[in-house]
Order: C-alpha cells, then structure tokens, then sequence
C-alpha cells in the first residue's frame, strides 16, 4: 500500500489500483482501477461506490455504479479512448433489467434508443407478453430472413410486410391445411390456384 496515494496492489502492480472517498476524477496515467466513494458518476445522483476503470488510448471507460439513493446497480461501458463510459445495463432494485435502457418497465427490456422490447409478466400473475412497448412491429425471422410480422397496428402478415388484412399470407403458392390429429386423414385446404 503506498500511503503518499491511497494506491495499492499485488506483485508488479503495486500502486496501480487506489481507493478514494469522495473523490471526483478518474483514474490517471498508471492505475488500471479506481474505487471511489463519491455523489456522481456518470449515471447521475445518488450513486456512492464505483469502481471504475482508466480510460486512455488502448481502451474506453469501464465502470459499475452501485446506488444509493435507488438500490440499483449500472454497467457502463465506451469503446473510445478517453471518453466517459455509458450506461449500457441496469438492474433495478425491485429486479427490473434493462440492456440498453436505464429505466425498464418491464422485468426485461431490450432497446437500441428507439425500440423498446419486452418479456414481462402480466401483473396478474396470469400470463406473460413477449412484444414491444413502444410503437414498432414484432419481427419473426428463421435463418435471417423475416418470415411473419405483427405490426404495431396488429394485422399479421406472413411472407407480406405490410399486411392490409387481419392476416395475410404471400407465398409462391398460398395455402392454409386443417387437419385432425386422429390420423384418419380427415382435413380441410385452401389455397390458390393459378
């Protein structure tokens, strides 16, 4: 432990990693961690304990800010040098995860800013959703290839991307089968011919 810094380390890395209280700056040139008590961090307010990591050339910020005020744990992260690192993960105090977003509404949330997906439970208790809160469509792919959609206004379209039908179904040779699960070869179709 080197007294003259609060630094400390094992082996070669003796003095490479600090622990600070209340302490506003970032990791400088020589250390690989910070511990640091302070009011901020780049989420905001409120968050105590973060141990965060230098950013320079070789790397972006890494950091993980435990709350406080809300009980909460972020992961922050930045590909670029230099710059401060972004909330990329929450876990809320009351089990809520987002990726993407710091403030889910669901038990889990996906988004890239714009779109927002989720699975959650119904409140209840008798049922789960799987879709989007925000006002997209629900995408089903196979192999890459978008093969159904639901859109935001609820029509369903099968190899059709804007379906103008409750549902609607495009394929080279249209067709929907019906048939009994009894084996006995009992069944209804219809497609269409050309």
């Amino acid at each position: 432990i080197q007294s003259s810094n609060n630094n400390f380390g094992m082996g070669d890395e003796l003095g490479r990693i600090s622990l600070h209280t209340a302490d506003g700056s970032t990791p400088g040139a020589g250390e690989v961690f910070r511990i640091k008590t302070e009011s901020a961090s780049s989420i905001g307010a409120d968050y105590t304990t973060r141990l965060y990591n230098r950013n320079g050339a070789g790397g972006g910020a890494t950091e993980i800010s435990l709350g406080n005020g809300q009980g909460s744990i972020y992961l922050s992260t930045n590909t670029a040098g230099n710059a401060t690192a972004t909330a990329r993960m929450a876990v809320m105090s009351d089990g809520r995860v987002g990726i993407g977003t710091t403030s889910p509404t669901g038990k889990f949330a996906v988004s890239d800013g714009t779109v927002v997906a989720e699975i959650n439970p119904f409140s209840s208790s008798s049922g789960a959703f799987i879709g989007t809160r925000s006002n997209h469509h629900v995408l089903f792919k196979t192999n890459a290839t978008e093969r159904m959609r639901i859109t935001s206004g609820g029509t369903v379209g099968i190899g059709n991307t804007n379906p103008q039908r409750t549902l609607q179904i495009n394929a080279t040779n249209p067709g929907i089968r019906l048939e009994e699960n009894s084996g006995s070869s009992k069944r209804f179709e219809m497609f269409v011919r050309v």
